[in-house]
């Protein structure tokens, strides 16, 4: 059975979800340092802190493994 959604929480969940990928890709890479990481994410996504993202990727994580 499929969860109806209004459009303001499927539009937050495709956020979150770009979000996630984006710090995961980048995470990838050795080089990256972790702030700078983060403070391109900020600054691509207009967030104000560094606990909105780590709290986003957890959101993301845990709708992932159900």
């Amino acid at each position: 059975m499929e969860a109806l959604k209004t459009a303001y929480r499927a539009k937050k969940e495709a956020r979150d979800l770009e979000i996630y990928n984006r710090f995961k890709s980048l995470r990838l890479d050795p080089a990256n340092q972790p702030m700078a990481v983060l403070d391109l994410i900020r600054e691509e996504f207009g967030i104000a802190s560094y606990p909105t993202i780590y709290r986003t990727i957890a959101r993301v994580e845990a709708r992932i493994n159900g």
